[in-house]
């Protein structure tokens, strides 16, 4: 539950894996304002992202996450574990075979797809569910010392593999908008710092909902 508004979110899509590495004070995307001492964004890649790209990026983590639950898995049983619409889990499926985290069936399709935990472990977990070094530092407080050090570093000190990493997840959440603007996310509706009419249009969302600019329980 985000400690400003009060709202509950699933804790995977801030890339809170366990009870262990959640913060004391979470702070969802919407209400954040970096730079203030009690408004930190609990995840720092979601602030400032368009309404859709989050919805997207959340959809995707929680896929990933619900994934390693099964040993095979068909779009209406991801999307009940998830609580969206086939087509968009359909949706999800497809990219998770597409980056080789599913596996097409060698006998028909109503076994549905095979998940590689091998490969969802070691490689899918690792890219997209990284623990954000702000939960990192939260989570061990033996380190509040090089916590703050860490803090007031100037931000050209980040590593060429981190500044790769922000490319990499500019490119994938440029992937999953488009891919969530052709599919009607109609369970993860939420509210948002603005939501122009304009781009409602452009998103193709009912106006009528996303103007009231409210948000779920839930993401």
């Amino acid at each position: 539950m985000c400690s400003n508004c009060k709202f509950w979110q699933h804790g995977i899509c801030f890339l809170i894996k366990s009870a262990e590495k959640a913060p004391a004070d979470h702070i969802c995307d919407v209400c954040a304002k970096p730079g203030h001492p009690s408004l930190e964004p609990t995840d720092p890649h979601l602030y400032g992202m368009s309404q859709v790209a989050v919805q997207a990026t959340c959809l995707w983590r929680r896929s990933l996450s619900a994934c390693s639950e099964f040993k095979r898995i068909v779009a209406p049983q991801l999307g009940r574990r998830l609580g969206v619409e086939s087509t968009v889990a359909q949706g999800l499926i497809n990219r998770l075979e597409k980056e080789g985290f599913l596996k097409g069936p060698s006998k028909g399709k109503k076994l549905g797809k095979t998940v590689d935990l091998e490969k969802l472990k070691n490689e899918g977990i690792p890219r997209y569910l990284k623990t954000p070094e702000s939960l990192s530092k939260n989570a061990d407080n033996s380190l509040t010392a090089n916590k703050n050090e860490s803090y007031n570093q100037p931000s050209n000190s980040k590593s060429a593999a981190s500044a790769q990493n922000d490319l990499e997840d500019k490119d994938l959440i440029g992937t999953l908008t488009d891919k969530t603007n052709k599919i009607n996310i109609q369970s993860t509706r939420r509210r948002t710092r603005s939501s122009p009419a304009s781009s409602v249009e452009f998103l193709g969302l009912p106006a009528a909902v996303d103007s009231r600019g409210k948000r779920g329980k839930k993401r």
